[in-house]
């Protein structure tokens, strides 16, 4: 979807982008019902955790800002790596 809009919406000087992230340390994820599947997720993510909402920030900052003004399309994953297999 992000890439079929973005292709539509850039002759208007508009920008389509996405976030992904991927498991992140929040407090949907600090239920007791999870600990069973906590394990499983540092397993299969390369980077062995799951990613601080402050990781997000860097990312949010460049599609929003004139750093990012020629992406258009982009799909960032902040997922330390759980997209990669």
């Amino acid at each position: 979807m992000t890439r079929c809009l973005a292709a539509e919406w850039a002759v208007h000087g508009i920008r389509i982008n996405s976030l992904s992230p991927g498991y992140m340390d929040t407090r949907l994820n600090a239920s007791e019902d999870l600990t069973d599947v906590l394990p499983t997720w540092f397993e299969r993510t390369p980077m062995g955790r799951m990613g601080n909402k402050e990781e997000l920030i860097g990312p949010v900052i460049l599609l929003a800002s004139s750093a990012g003004s020629f992406m258009t399309g982009a799909d960032l994953r902040i997922d330390g790596g759980y997209t990669l297999f």
